[in-house]
């Protein structure tokens, strides 16, 4: 059976165009249900990063460690600030995120560095949007992802000039914007308490800098 395009012209749809048709919109109602995988992810890293190990995966868990090397470059100098390449190799793990559609928690310096949306409670350092992590000024599942970066005891908020944050309020924050099935990347010094109910821990990854610096943890979740 053939269709006509209704103005008597000889172009026409064969059922062959149909099943094709239908065949490439069900791939792509696909693409956009399923996330990658965390062996996708860990694929897309090593195809960023070559040169070093890939996370170890399996069905439900990624971990690895990531040493970055005897490098104290810093773009801003501002205390606490990412080291280099940790924010492009979050990226390479999670392609299917748009950087738009990320929320920087705590963001310090970062502010005109990443098409992202940035916070911190010190409005000198001239975030997106000034706010307090206890209480983020955003709507529910508005982001694809969080990265957070909060101080990791009260020495480090001192040294903002800001009290420390409490964890578990500020992940409770961070559950409430993210959207369902998004990520949180969470960089600290400990495992922060969450609720089973709104996260699911699928990954760690040891990010050791250099000689004198803390070895820190960036533990992966999914919104539940």
């Amino acid at each position: 059976m053939v269709y006509g395009n209704g103005y008597g012209e000889n172009n026409c749809i064969t059922n062959e165009d149909l099943r094709n048709g239908l065949r490439m919109g069900l791939k792509m109602v696909k693409a956009i249900i399923d996330p990658l995988s965390l062996a996708d992810r860990s694929r897309a890293y090593a195809e960023t990063f070559p040169t070093w190990p890939a996370p170890r995966t399996d069905s439900r868990w990624i971990d690895g460690i990531w040493v970055l090397g005897n490098n104290y470059q810093s773009t801003t100098g501002y205390y606490g600030s990412y080291p280099p390449t940790y924010l492009r190799r979050i990226h390479a793990m999670f392609p299917d995120v748009q950087l738009c559609n990320i929320l920087h928690a705590c963001s310090g310096s970062l502010n005109n560095v990443h098409p992202c949306v940035t916070l911190d409670i010190n409005p000198t350092l001239q975030p997106d949007v000034v706010g307090n992590v206890h209480c983020l000024p955003f709507s529910d599942g508005s982001f694809h992802m969080v990265i957070a970066d909060p101080p990791y005891s009260s020495t480090d908020a001192e040294q903002y000039g800001y009290p420390m944050i409490n964890r578990r309020l500020m992940i409770r924050e961070a559950a409430r914007v993210t959207r369902r099935n998004g990520f949180l990347a969470w960089l600290d010094v400990q495992l922060p308490m969450f609720r089973k109910s709104e996260w699911h821990w699928f990954g760690a990854i040891g990010i050791v800098r250099s000689t004198n610096h803390r070895i820190r943890l960036l533990s992966l979740f999914q919104r539940i």
